[in-house]
């Protein structure tokens, strides 16, 4: 019997003991303290964290709304339906709700617009009409350039050779070999993953450079993507782009004027004022989704990224919806010449 089906049953059977027992508040502590027990009892079988995030989540939206609601006063009422409603967003809305997300630049290395677009963590185990119209927009967008930042596909072992194939499928029929593309290699990327990319775009399992679209491109292998030093990469007078998965590679202070990776979904799940419950990244809190201006120079973009975890893992965001990052680069435009004044004009 599936892993995941095993646990889902104990966090229902345990979740309706304590329904049975107890109503309200108290029992939505006791529901809580339940949830985090079978959450500790995951990682010590070696389950690891999502396991334990899947008996959070069963507490969270399930357990304890119908502990409170047996209640039937309306603050249990009130709490019990603001928990189903987040579980309903987290669930079933931000998932799909894909943001296009568009930056502008300026830069004194290129002298005409250039548009990037940015595909971070697809994250698929079975390609469908939610990924076909995200590339759908990647081209109707128009890029110079487009960059995928790794973990494209998370599929069981005995399935990752068929959506591979249906992955190059759908990239093909939406139009994206003809546009000037990289590909990284992400954490989720098994072996034949450069596959999905046959006939479409420049493939990077090793660290490579490329010169597309009057820029520079390095693509970063999966090992340098968290290195702390990228010896390699020199500054040029050209514009330069780092891609890698991990943003981690940020911290070696690479000499580019964009760096550019996914990896941390935006950490999936954001609170107010705090943001990422986790981000797996050794970089500051807030470097790791968005915009960052680096103080040395350059700036960093880390993706939500376009799908999100799956195999064990519970399937939502919350607060934190996917993304297509657009980034314009624009030329910096010349001061213009100051007005000549009659004695500038006269000739000595």
């Amino acid at each position: 019997m599936n892993v995941n089906l095993i646990l889902d049953i104990v966090c229902l059977v345990v979740l309706a003991g304590v329904a049975l027992r107890m109503k309200g508040f108290r029992g939505a502590l006791v529901g809580v303290a339940a949830g985090a027990l079978l959450a500790c009892g995951t990682i010590a079988v070696g389950y690891a964290i999502f396991g334990a995030m899947r008996a959070m989540c069963w507490a969270l939206f399930v357990g304890i709304p119908v502990i409170l609601l047996r209640d039937r006063t309306w603050p249990a009422g009130l709490v019990a339906g603001a928990l189903v409603a987040v579980g309903i967003d987290a669930f079933f809305i931000e998932p799909h709700a894909l943001q296009v997300n568009h930056h502008t630049l300026t830069s004194d290395k290129i002298d005409k617009p250039l548009r990037i677009v940015l595909i971070a963590d697809l994250q698929t185990d079975e390609v469908g009409a939610y990924e076909e119209d995200a590339m759908t927009q990647v081209v109707g967008l128009a890029p110079d350039l487009v960059l995928f930042a790794g973990d494209t596909v998370q599929a069981p072992v005995d399935v990752t050779w068929r959506e591979h194939r249906a992955a190059n499928q759908m990239l093909r029929r939406v139009g994206i070999p003809s546009l000037p593309s990289v590909a990284v290699e992400g954490d989720t990327d098994r072996t034949g993953w450069a596959s999905v990319y046959d006939g479409i775009s420049n493939v990077s399992a090793e660290t490579t450079r490329y010169e597309l679209a009057d820029v520079v491109v390095w693509g970063l292998s999966i090992e340098d993507s968290r290195a702390d030093e990228l010896p390699d990469i020199v500054e040029e007078d050209a514009f330069t782009v780092v891609l890698g998965h991990s943003p981690d590679f940020a911290l070696a202070q690479p000499p580019a004027d964009l760096l550019l990776a996914g990896h941390v979904h935006g950490g999936q799940v954001q609170l107010p004022f705090l943001g990422p419950l986790m981000t797996l990244s050794e970089l500051p809190r807030d470097w790791t989704h968005g915009r960052t201006e680096l103080p040395w120079g350059g700036d960093l973009f880390v993706s939500r990224g376009v799908g999100m975890e799956r195999r064990d893992a519970p399937r939502l965001r919350f607060l934190c919806r996917p993304e297509l990052v657009v980034i314009d680069v624009r030329p910096t435009e010349a001061p213009e010449p100051e007005p000549e004044t009659p004695e500038s004009a006269a000739t000595p």
